[in-house]
């Protein structure tokens, strides 16, 4: 109310000034004044007139700050669902790791840029059995556990993103064949150590293999998953539960034939 009383003692003010300046410009008398009565009456009118104006303005201004409030929350809603929604398409929503495309995008790009390092592919063992006898909500937590297992056994500039199912992959930044096979006995030995009770009370070990390659600048990113997943395969050949992890072996130049030597 304060306000109203306000914003009507200013356009009261405003008005009766303005009325009396016109008034003594145009409606002077013979004698050069304005009629006494004239201002008093300009001036009650323009009291009148200003209560309401004045109401109706700050009126206006209240629905025009709260259409202002409401714009800036609806702005900051959106941007929270922009952020959700970028969110979605780069993380994995029940391990929250990143999904594969976006951690395989980033991998690349750091080839791009000739940063070397280790490729490892990681894939849970016999897990269609965890599935099968305790259930997918079970399955789901075991996969939870293997993102964060695996997720403590690296660094912060490492890369770690789930391929689908029971897959993930790791990228090692800058780091040589020795190094890498460290890291990925250490997550063997971690995923073995890990305390799963899928239900109340019974525990089941998981365990993984594990396929890698030490990459260097000229490799290109599918050649190099496609070199650990062949070592992650092999593994799994091997009795499962243990790691391979090579240099990479670039496919033998061809060699021409006799046949094509002596047409040269």
């Amino acid at each position: 109310m304060k306000k109203v009383f306000a914003s009507a003692l200013f356009i009261a003010f405003v008005s009766t000034g303005v009325t009396w300046a016109v008034m003594w410009i145009f409606a002077q008398n013979a004698y050069g004044y304005v009629a006494a009565d004239a201002l008093l009456k300009s001036a009650i009118v323009s009291i009148f007139v200003a209560f309401p104006t004045g109401l109706l303005l700050e009126s206006q201004k209240k629905e025009l700050c709260e259409t202002s409030d409401k714009l800036r929350q609806s702005q900051r809603e959106l941007s929270v669902m922009l952020e959700q929604m970028k969110r979605a398409s780069t993380i994995d929503s029940l391990t929250s790791v990143m999904n594969g495309t976006t951690c395989l995008n980033k991998v690349d790009e750091l080839l791009s840029q000739d940063v070397t390092g280790s490729l490892l592919v990681i894939d849970a063992d016999d897990f269609k059995f965890v599935n099968d006898t305790f259930g997918y909500e079970a399955g789901d937590r075991a996969l939870k556990g293997l993102a964060d297992t695996i997720s403590c056994q690296i660094r912060g500039i490492d890369l770690i993103g789930r391929l689908g199912g029971e897959e993930f992959v790791v990228f090692l930044h800058r780091t040589d064949r020795a190094m890498a096979e460290q890291v990925a006995e250490k997550i063997r030995e971690s995923v073995a150590a890990y305390d799963f009770w899928p239900t109340d009370y019974q525990r089941h070990p998981l365990r993984v293999s594990i396929g890698g390659v030490h990459l260097s600048t000229f490799n290109t990113l599918q050649s190099a998953l496609a070199e650990a997943d062949c070592r992650m395969y092999r593994a799994k050949k091997f009795g499962k539960n243990c790691c391979i992890v090579t240099d990479f072996e670039p496919p033998a130049p061809l060699q021409p034939t006799k046949s094509l030597i002596k047409a040269a």
